[in-house]
């Protein structure tokens, strides 16, 4: 969530469905962080994909191997051919919009 300003406007976003919560909140000393995948999907809606990735990772016989799963997810959103993948820059912002500040908030 901290570099959500750093996503382009047309950006694709993967996420694990695994909620992971902050010892504080295991604790009890603070609540529960908001739900991400709405967050998300209120400034790149329709470009949001959750994916079950401990889930799929453990049918595969290593929950460890969640990350690759999402790698895995991610590069099907990916153009096949290799030239147009280098002219889309699919990823982070152009170097003319450069990051997006707090002041700015989510294009």
């Amino acid at each position: 969530m901290l570099h959500i300003k750093y996503c382009r406007n047309d950006a694709r976003i993967v996420i694990n469905d695994q909620k992971i919560l902050p010892p504080a909140v295991n604790l009890g000393a603070d609540e529960v962080p908001g739900e991400h995948p709405g967050t998300f999907r209120k400034y790149f809606d329709g470009r949001v994909y959750v994916i079950k990735g401990q889930e799929l990772a453990l049918k595969l016989g290593n929950a460890q191997a969640a990350n690759v799963v999402l790698v895995g997810a991610f590069s099907k959103l990916l153009p096949r051919d290799k030239r147009r993948l280098v002219e889309e820059r699919p990823y982070g912002p152009s170097p003319e919009e450069g990051p997006r500040t707090e002041h700015q908030g989510l294009r």
